[in-house]
């Protein structure tokens, strides 16, 4: 090979050394392109994460500042609740005491009531009130928690001497007057003894007549006294022309209580 073939080839060498670094540099240069690309990428990631987190810690310091509000508040609340409480313990504390005064104090229904009797020979009369027909009234407990009611002090007066009267019965006045508590002027008797009372001492005038004078009378004494000497059936009251109704109310006292 001559001088000039040598030089040519190696100047083809050349080229192609140059050729070479050219490529690889082209690939480099992508390659860093590339890199950079992700790189921001990857940056504007950081970047979005960046501000979530900033974000979820200012909604996490805006909630711990909420929190220490309300735990705030429920502290104070707390407070107030138990002043509140020891308010409540010392109004009950007064109120356990203000009771334990006075049912000491109390007087019982037999003092309360001859405390307002005038006794003097004959009648013990009540001076304090007193119903439309005369008689008198005081209250007495309801018992179990029910409120007080009115009662006739007639029939306290008989117990308080006697004990306690026998459900159904009345308390009725020998005296014929209605103010009067004197255990000697009082006796017990029926609800018929009570009418009978009523007629025998003249003090029906306001009531109409009763038993065979009523207009409206379907039985006559003697036949009131068979019935209620018999069981009560429907047969009982077809024979006697009344209703079964009619029946169980004689029965029962409602009709003819004046009649034993």
């Amino acid at each position: 090979m001559g001088l000039f073939g040598k030089k040519k080839e190696q100047t083809e060498e050349r080229v192609y050394e140059k050729s070479e670094e050219l490529v690889l540099k082209e690939a480099l240069e992508t390659e860093v392109e590339k890199l950079q690309k992700e790189f921001r990428i990857k940056q504007e990631e950081i970047e979005s994460i960046t501000k979530k987190l900033q974000s979820v810690k200012e909604e996490y310091d805006v909630a711990t500042s909420n929190l220490m509000s309300v735990k705030k508040e429920s502290n104070q609340k707390k407070m107030e609740l138990d002043t509140i409480y020891l308010e409540y313990k010392d109004i009950k504390s007064k109120i356990t005491n203000a009771d334990q005064i006075f049912n000491k104090n109390k007087k019982s229904i037999e003092e309360r009531l001859w405390e307002k009797v005038k006794k003097q020979d004959g009648c013990w009369l009540w001076t304090g009130s007193t119903n439309e027909d005369g008689y008198g009234k005081i209250y007495a407990s309801g018992g179990n928690g029910q409120k007080e009611k009115k009662v006739s002090v007639h029939r306290v007066a008989w117990e308080s001497i006697n004990g306690k009267i026998t459900d159904g019965m009345s308390v009725l006045h020998q005296c014929d007057n209605p103010p009067c508590c004197n255990p000697n002027h009082l006796f017990l008797g029926t609800q018929a003894d009570n009418i009978h009372d009523m007629y025998a001492k003249g003090r029906n005038r306001n009531i109409g007549p009763l038993g065979e004078a009523a207009p409206s009378a379907k039985l006559t004494a003697d036949q009131v006294r068979e019935i209620r000497s018999r069981k009560s059936s429907l047969a009982l009251a077809k024979e006697f022309g009344i209703s079964y109704r009619h029946l169980r109310q004689l029965f029962t006292g409602v009709r003819w209580k004046h009649i034993l």
